[in-house]
């Protein structure tokens, strides 16, 4: 009931959210009116999502859904930081402009979308060899194709895993630019560690599985952050 009261809530045009941000952060009014802006955000939906804590909850999202009238696309903000004492108003314009990088990263769409059909078309593939390996008893071809099927999908998950991460460094660099500022994304990269409680000295296995994270460590960001010339 819950999520589809949130849907309701979200069917009110670009307008309602930008209204329910810029009563907290009316600086942010300029930017919100300006072309760069516009253009970027497109047809795209601004939503906020309303959340009483912040707990297991995302600051900010870029979401695809298919709906009834085709693709819809939606970047949603988690009202509970649209708060002054969390955020500042140059800490918000640069999670906005990190989400417009995602939708803005046509490449981003065009790999996944290509990588998606692989695993659709490899996964059939695979399905099909197994059960006719099962059903002629062949048990040596059984377990081959097992072993080939679990390698193919680890690898599947290391490339989206790198591809994600590429886009995360192209959401950062476009906010970069964008807003012509370092310094505030930096700063909300750094409360972002805070928030998730992120453990900075991980075990050899959390190293192991980090290879298959869709987004690099906030130091790794930072860093990428701070080599760019503006």
């Amino acid at each position: 009931m819950k999520r589809y009261l949130y849907f309701f809530i979200f069917f009110f045009t670009n307008s309602f959210a930008m209204e329910t941000i810029t009563r907290e952060y009316p600086e942010l009014t300029e930017f919100f009116n300006s072309s760069e802006f516009k253009k970027s955000l497109g047809d795209c939906k601004l939503k906020v999502e309303y959340q009483g804590s912040d707990e297991n909850g995302h600051i900010a999202l870029f979401e695809i859904a298919i709906g009834t009238n085709g693709i819809q696309r939606a970047l949603k903000i988690n009202s509970y930081y649209i708060n002054r004492n969390i955020l500042t108003a140059q800490e918000l314009k640069s999670l906005l402009c990190h989400e417009l990088g995602h939708l803005n990263d046509k490449k981003l769409a065009l790999k996944t979308a290509i990588f998606v059909s692989g695993f659709i078309v490899g996964s059939s593939a695979l399905v099909v060899l197994l059960i006719n390996s099962l059903f002629k008893q062949r048990w040596k071809s059984l377990l081959q194709n097992g072993c080939i099927g679990a390698g193919l999908l680890t690898l599947y998950y290391l490339l989206m895993a790198r591809l994600a991460r590429n886009g995360e460094y192209f959401a950062d660099e476009y906010s970069t630019r964008l807003t012509k500022d370092k310094k505030s994304i930096i700063s909300l990269l750094e409360k972002r560690k805070q928030i998730y409680k992120k453990e900075c000295n991980q075990t050899i296995l959390q190293k192991l599985f980090a290879w298959f994270d869709d987004h690099p460590t906030e130091e790794e960001r930072i860093a990428y952050i701070e080599s760019l010339s503006l």
